[in-house]
């Protein structure tokens, strides 16, 4: 009997070392998965359209600071000043055109007369136009 009970020890012991073992492993396991979790959120999120390499605000903030320094050394006469605005003027009146003849185009469907009808008063008359 007392060998029986040796044996069952001894198996026993055996077992409640692997148990241990596996309980270990385990908690290894959740871990490392935890923190796996834990960097892929932190890659998304650095990759994101708001904050990452796809951020319209990190590029706009970059592009700023590169035309800052290359403008800051320029100047402008007062002829190429009033050349620009005449330039800049013109562009604005011709966007302003074409912005009212899309507008005044006829529409085809009740929807498109519908949605442009109480625009119409509040645009230019169609016999108005610019420059």
């Amino acid at each position: 009997m007392t060998r029986i009970k040796f044996s069952h020890i001894i198996l026993l012991t055996a077992l409640s070392l692997l148990l241990i073992g596996a309980v270990y492993c385990s908690y290894r396991l959740q871990s490392l998965s935890a923190e796996r979790v834990q960097v892929k959120e932190d890659y998304s999120l650095s990759n994101s359209v708001t904050f990452g390499l796809f951020s319209v605000d990190q590029w706009r903030d970059r592009i700023a600071e590169v035309l800052d320094k290359k403008i800051e050394g320029y100047h402008i006469t007062t002829q190429q000043r009033k050349d620009m605005q005449k330039a800049i003027e013109k562009e604005l009146h011709s966007l302003v055109n074409q912005t009212v003849a899309e507008i005044n185009q006829p529409q085809k469907s009740i929807g498109g007369k519908l949605k442009n009808w109480p625009l119409t008063p509040w645009l230019m008359p169609k016999k108005y136009t610019r420059r």
